[in-house]
């Protein structure tokens, strides 16, 4: 398959479709989206990125690979002096796969106020919550005390939980009632614009 201008648009609408979170159903549907004029085009089109590895096989479905999906993820950048850069990215990265371990316990939460400033998030980040990893001290984590949530580090001595601010204008909590650690933070998200 040579890499023409058609070839490249109708990629481009397929990494569209899977990136928007989109599956595959049928290759009547991929011949639709893909404006092919039966579904015999689609499946030579889908056949042939299989052998590139842009699509796997998996019970009659094709799958999108990191190499279809994934972003380009050049090696480095200094924060310091400049230098020249790679003009080739060296991998493909599924930002997806990177940021999220546990889908079925994972979730987003936009951050306010500024308790955790110097751990770095800052009011309306967005922290991902992984509701299935247990506490250990150190972790920043979201706790429920009587219904009311916040974001802190967690302390555990002498089963004593202690939720510790990042920032010196807030208290540390020390928790003697009923408290629920709704999960550890994996993550944080900061948009720039």
């Amino acid at each position: 398959m040579r890499p023409d201008n058609n070839y490249q648009n109708k990629l481009d609408t397929l990494r569209d479709f899977f990136r928007g979170g989109w599956f595959y159903q049928s290759l009547e549907q991929m011949s639709e989206l893909l404006n092919y004029a039966n579904s015999a085009w689609a499946k030579r089109f889908f056949q042939k990125l299989v052998e590139l590895d842009l699509l796997k096989m998996e019970n009659r479905w094709y799958i999108p690979t990191d190499k279809l999906i994934g972003y380009p993820l050049f090696e480095s950048v200094r924060a310091g002096l400049p230098f020249t850069p790679e003009t080739q990215p060296t991998s493909q990265m599924d930002l997806e796969k990177y940021l999220i371990e546990h889908p079925a316990s994972t979730y987003f939460v936009k951050v306010k106020w500024d308790s955790m400033r110097d751990a770095g998030i800052i009011e309306w980040d967005i922290v991902i919550l992984d509701r299935s990893l247990r506490p250990n001290s150190g972790n920043i984590v979201i706790a429920s005390l009587d219904g009311d949530v916040t974001l802190k580090y967690f302390e555990k001595k002498w089963e004593i939980i202690h939720l510790i601010p990042a920032n010196p204008d807030y208290t540390t909590i020390v928790v003697n009632w009923p408290c629920e650690i709704l999960g550890v933070v994996s993550w944080s998200v900061r948009k720039y614009h």
